[in-house]
């Protein structure tokens, strides 16, 4: 594994500190051999995260070496790193509580497609605090949607292109993508290579539709969340140490054909969330109907309170 070496030789000065300091119950032995914070412990939990491991329900209680109650997160992934690296010291109660951060938002794009096709699914994502890393899960249909490719070019993880940055654990149906900076793991370069503050693509994922798909329907693509598996829709940010931040996420799908004007949720039907999906862009700002003209209802070019209004007239 690239950088083993610099892991070997912090993971030993790790434990040097963790013996002057026996007095503490710390977490981080995920190898259950009775030292914590060695570089075996993040190796597992790495491999575990990949799908490669299995762990009993003492070592994944072990991963959770923030006490934030989420096991083998993100939080818990960087900060095992700033462990072993010297960079912080680690810590023996809860000190930094997830956040639930409402207008932080992972988020589909909904796109339409006819059976057959192929086409792209974007992943964006808004964050009010700069990340060092990023997970989420999405699920699908396998019998409907098959994944052909992953791209990141040109979206904001792109300059995350060191070995094991991008890391994509693909199983039927599903996709789970961790993603970390590990420049970002020493205190002295802990802004380097973060992902700022702002909202935008994160991940292209290109589907292909099953020829056999049903038209004038909405095939979901769904964040979901598997905590035993430290699957999580979350991002870890550098303010802190180790505090995970869980956002809004809002799935989204591929309709099988081609939605009426109004319909922004896409999914053939015109009802009160369309209303709320459209009310949202035009406050918020964030994800566009897709196509525009969706929501364009008075064909100005531009969706306005005005668009909302009429939407609302012609449901009711």
């Amino acid at each position: 594994m690239k950088e083993l070496k610099k892991y070997l030789v912090a993971g030993l000065l790790t434990i040097c500190f963790l013996s002057s300091a026996q007095a503490q119950d710390y977490r981080g032995d995920v190898n259950l051999n009775g030292f914590e914070f060695e570089i075996g412990d993040w190796v597992k939990l790495y491999y575990y995260l990949l799908g490669q491991e299995t762990i009993t329900s003492a070592a994944l209680q072990e991963t959770d070496i923030n006490y934030d109650d989420k096991p083998a997160s993100m939080a818990d992934f960087v900060f095992f790193l700033r462990v072993i690296f010297g960079s912080w010291p680690p810590v023996a109660g809860p000190v930094y509580p997830v956040l639930f951060n409402p207008y932080d938002l992972l988020a589909g794009q909904f796109q339409n497609a006819n059976p057959g096709d192929v086409v792209n699914f974007p992943i964006h994502f808004r964050n009010f605090q700069s990340a060092g890393a990023l997970s989420f899960n999405v699920r699908f249909d396998p019998n409907q949607v098959s994944l052909l490719d992953i791209d990141t070019v040109s979206s904001r993880l792109s300059f995350w292109d060191r070995q094991g940055d991008l890391n994509f654990v693909q199983g039927a149906g599903q996709l789970f993508m961790f993603a970390f900076c590990e420049q970002c793991m020493d205190v002295s370069d802990v802004y380097s290579k973060v992902v700022p503050p702002g909202q935008g693509m994160v991940l292209n994922l290109k589907f292909q539709v099953s020829g056999s798909a049903p038209v004038n329907t909405l095939l979901p693509i769904e964040f979901i969340t598997e905590e035993n598996l430290g699957h999580y829709n979350a991002y870890a940010n550098t303010q802190d140490p180790s505090r995970l931040i869980i956002p809004s996420v809002f799935s989204a799908g591929i309709y099988t054909g081609t939605p009426a004007a109004g319909d922004v949720y896409t999914d053939g039907k015109l009802n009160v969330i369309d209303i709320v999906y459209l009310a949202n862009y035009v406050f918020k700002g964030f994800l566009a109907p897709n196509p525009y003209g969706l929501g364009d209802l008075d064909s100005s070019g531009k969706i306005t309170l005005v668009d909302v209004m009429l939407l609302v007239n012609q449901i009711y």
